[in-house]
């Protein structure tokens, strides 16, 4: 997969994210998604698995790291949903980034490349099926 297609699947991962949320109400963010977990919870735990991820694809790809953000929406407080989404929104900033600078390597570095490739494709399938889960709770049909 070359970076055009993993720009695409992340820009798509996200939209699919955002439509999911779309005229959420503050009880929705705060609804259970699962026992003992809320939408914005889960939210909350994706932004960081998400920074985590990209944080080990660029170790993989042997690239500088990105500054992180002082706190990764730390679960022992009440979580709202402006800074959670505005986390995610870092993360898929991130995640472009990642590409650009997967996309810049040298050729002879394809298989760590494919290997960083590959670490962003679970991000993305991580994202996909939490909007699915959270169109389902809120009372949408997924998006296909």
């Amino acid at each position: 997969m070359d970076a055009d297609d993993l720009r695409q699947q992340v820009s798509a991962a996200r939209a699919r994210l955002i439509a999911s949320l779309e005229g959420a109400s503050e009880s929705d963010f705060n609804a259970d998604l699962e026992p003992g977990v809320t939408v914005v919870g889960a939210l909350a735990d994706l932004a960081r698995r998400q920074r985590a991820a990209l944080e080990d694809a660029r170790r993989l790809a042997e690239l500088a790291p990105r500054p992180s953000p002082v706190a990764h929406g730390d679960a022992t407080r009440r979580l709202t949903p402006p800074p959670v989404v505005h986390d995610l929104a870092g993360a898929h900033h991130e995640a472009i980034l990642l590409i650009d600078a997967l996309a810049a390597l040298d050729p002879a570095q394809t298989g760590v490349a494919r290997a960083a490739g590959d670490t962003l494709l679970a991000v993305i399938g991580e994202e996909r099926a939490l909007a699915d889960r959270i169109a389902l709770r809120i009372g949408r049909t997924p998006a296909a």
